[in-house]
């Protein structure tokens, strides 16, 4: 069965799932928001050796995440129901890969994920850039048209720039202390009149990549953030 978001985990492939797999230490344990049909679960239990907790709304997919997970919550994760769910468990890493867009109210739900997290703990985030430049040439030519993939996903509710994403962040408690990005280069062709909005800083930026702790403890321990995110074509 070939379900919407099912694709092939190559690790040798730079792509946002990867990237931020890459970010979990072995052995950790873990709270993945929108596993579908766990995929990702199924590598950190397997090659991580994580304890993996899972969140899905999706019946049909999660019967595939559920041997990989301790513990699995079915529902609509806005609820909040799986904070009381995994009241007993702190996390070394929650984990949000494409997720928050698909949200009414993605702010209260990550705010709400601090009780779960250790005070070390990180919260893992990938978010589509509704300022790429694929988008901006669309604007130019008065089209904004959602699509069944991608950055105009049907099924995004919000959309985010990188301070838009940086702000929905710091209010949910949170400071990133990395970032990082998957690009896709776009660039069709333009008059002199347009040439400024397809060199614009991030325009080739896909989507963003965030490592975030507590602002407390960021702010006690002095962290700094680490800044991967480039312009460039790749």
């Amino acid at each position: 069965m070939l379900l919407k978001y099912d694709f092939y985990l190559n690790m040798n492939e730079r792509r946002s799932q990867t990237v931020l797999l890459k970010k979990i230490r072995p052995g950790s344990t873990v709270l993945e928001f929108g596993c579908y049909t766990g995929i990702m679960t199924g590598y950190m239990k397997n090659q991580l050796g994580c304890k993996v907790y899972v969140c899905e709304i999706d019946e049909q997919a999660l019967q595939f995440a559920r041997p990989h997970a301790e513990k699995v919550w079915q529902g609509d994760i806005e609820t909040l129901g799986w904070v009381q769910e995994f009241n007993s468990v702190r996390f070394d890493y929650i984990l949000f890969a494409d997720v928050l867009e698909h949200l009414k109210d993605p702010g209260a739900v990550l705010k709400a994920t601090a009780s779960l997290l250790k005070e070390d703990g990180s919260v893992l985030l990938s978010v589509p850039n509704v300022a790429h430049n694929s988008v901006i040439y669309g604007l130019l030519n008065n089209r904004f048209e959602y699509a069944q993939y991608g950055l105009l996903d049907r099924t995004h509710l919000r959309f985010y720039t990188y301070y838009s994403l940086k702000e929905l962040c710091l209010q949910a408690g949170y400071t990133t202390v990395e970032e990082d990005s998957i690009n896709e280069f776009f660039r069709p062709p333009v008059n002199s009149q347009q040439e400024l909005c397809f060199n614009k800083d991030l325009g080739n930026v896909f989507q963003f990549l965030f490592e975030l702790k507590k602002s407390g403890y960021v702010a006690a321990n002095n962290i700094p953030t680490i800044q991967k995110i480039t312009n460039s074509a790749g």
